[in-house]
């Protein structure tokens, strides 16, 4: 069963700081992609209670062509003595 389909892959990354050393706003995150490069990633659902703060993992889609942001945050990666989880972090979805 399929709950959602993203319109593109998810792609790992880590979240380096929240606002963007960039551009200022809470909504927009700089983030590391596995292979390094850097790129920003609007976060409509701002800090979610700690999940999209630097340190953490996240999981993007790309944006569309016409946005400001290379990414936007989706899923987070949450780790405890249970196990990995991962929980949605985009409002919308």
């Amino acid at each position: 069963m399929e709950l959602y389909k993203y319109k593109s892959p998810l792609v790992r990354a880590e979240v380096v700081k929240r606002p963007s050393a960039t551009i200022k706003s809470p909504y927009v995150a700089d983030i590391r992609l596995g292979d390094g490069t850097l790129g920003l990633c609007h976060t409509p659902g701002l800090g979610c209670c700690g999940l999209v703060e630097a340190g953490r993992v996240i999981y993007v889609t790309a944006s569309r062509d016409a946005a400001k942001t290379d990414y936007t945050a989706q899923m987070a990666e949450c780790t405890d003595s249970e196990g990995t989880y991962y929980v949605g972090i985009h409002p919308m979805v």
